[in-house]
């Protein structure tokens, strides 16, 4: 007739027992939903996990918080996308690979020039250092001149 094998029949009489094909549909929805449920709070108790191992003190400048994601990749072994996730750090931030400004030479060279020229503002000093081909913003050379003193 429908040309099922007898292990299958087995199979279903034993799984579904005496159900309807509705009641059969619905626990199979259930089933999913319920797996479904499941990794959901398996994800959350991971993360709960994660946040509670970085706990110590505030996660706020994105250097703690790229030392915090690469801790736990190494800790949980997860991926680089899901710790950043945990921590809110954006990857294109995590990615970010700071440069140290050279301000020691910087400097060296402001305090020469203002040495030659007493009377040049910090400004006059920036463009003079731009000229001589320091890459240098205007601010920070206001933050070396305010620091020299």
């Amino acid at each position: 007739m429908l040309e099922v094998s007898e292990q299958t029949c087995h199979r279903w009489r034993k799984k579904y027992g005496g159900m309807k094909a509705d009641e059969a549909k619905r626990l199979e929805e259930l089933e999913q939903e319920n797996g479904r449920l499941k990794k959901l709070v398996a994800d959350l108790s991971l993360d709960v996990q994660m946040l509670k191992e970085i706990r110590a003190g505030k996660l706020l400048s994105p250097s703690r918080k790229r030392a915090a994601v690469t801790h736990l990749e190494a800790e949980f072994e997860v991926s680089e996308r899901y710790a950043c996730e945990v921590v809110e750090q954006p990857r294109s931030t995590q990615r970010y690979e700071p440069h140290e400004a050279d301000d020691e030479a910087t400097g060296e060279r402001m305090l020469e020039l203002v040495r030659v020229h007493p009377r040049f503002g910090y400004r006059r000093i920036w463009a003079l250092l731009r000229r001589e081909g320091f890459v240098v913003n205007r601010k920070r050379v206001w933050r070396l001149w305010n620091k020299r003193d």
